[in-house]
């Protein structure tokens, strides 16, 4: 989940396309080391996709299921 967020971070901040060096920078300043295994894998995953289009995505799941538990 930290990776996610130092990604989304980045993306917040202007940079479209985070690269694992550019999320390790950000997880290094608030002294996380990061995970190389997740972070190349979530990098691979988000590699040429709009993440605000991901999100919608699982979020409309998520809505979904949640509504069938009420």
């Amino acid at each position: 989940m930290r990776h996610l967020a130092a990604y989304l971070l980045l993306q917040i901040g202007g940079k479209a396309s985070p690269t694992a060096d550019d999320v390790k920078k950000v997880l290094s300043a608030v002294g996380i080391e990061a995970d190389e295994e997740r972070l190349s894998k979530l990098i691979a995953e988000l590699d040429g996709k709009d993440v605000n289009a991901v999100c919608l995505v699982h979020l409309c799941y998520f809505s979904c299921h949640l509504r069938r538990l009420l």
